[in-house]
């Protein structure tokens, strides 16, 4: 058994072909809770500590944490019991660089703010009221500092690199060797 958001339980019961019962923890019978080998908390549950702890509590027989995004600092990792394992989403390598890349764009083309202008200007109101954007500043020459240089911090670095940035990352143990010039 193993408790995941109810949103997924369908998918994940007509994906998985093996033994394997899916069950959203509000539908589970506390049997079924008590015997579920891995849980998958939805982020509400996550940032509740109290919501997951009692939950934890609960799963008697749990063994893996599957956290179902990137990192887990939300959770507080001192209220899961030792016998579990923690896991979380990896190979989010394209997704979230290209997330990074698509705010730093936004940012230096003003996106929201000339999305703004635009509405509030429209053709019919004629070109007195509407005015040409300024400039806006361009993400060739700036610099991407990065937190860590796992997939995501290397997946932003090659992307940041197409646009002719430059990247500077910090990490907490340095490789044996440089990462090759992007």
């Amino acid at each position: 058994v193993a408790i995941v958001p109810k949103e997924l339980v369908s998918s994940l019961s007509a994906a998985v072909t093996t033994s394997w019962r899916f069950l959203s923890l509000e539908d589970a019978a506390e049997d079924d809770v008590k015997a579920a080998v891995a849980f998958s908390p939805d982020y509400v549950q996550i940032v509740n500590h109290s919501a997951i702890s009692d939950a934890l509590s609960r799963l008697t027989s749990g063994r893996l944490l599957q956290i179902l995004m990137t990192g887990y600092d939300t959770l507080d990792i001192d209220s899961v019991p030792p016998r579990f394992a923690i896991c979380n989403v990896h190979n989010a390598g394209t997704a979230i660089p290209e997330f990074v890349l698509a705010a730093v764009l936004s940012w230096n083309v003003r996106l929201p703010q000339l999305d703004s202008d635009f509405r509030s200007c429209t053709w019919r109101d004629g070109p007195s009221r509407c005015s040409r954007p300024p400039m806006h500043r361009e993400a060739k020459g700036q610099t991407v500092g990065l937190v860590g240089f796992g997939a995501i911090g290397r997946g932003v670095a090659v992307r940041a690199a197409a646009l002719g940035m430059r990247t500077v990352a910090v990490v907490g143990r340095p490789p044996a060797s440089p990462p090759p010039p992007l």
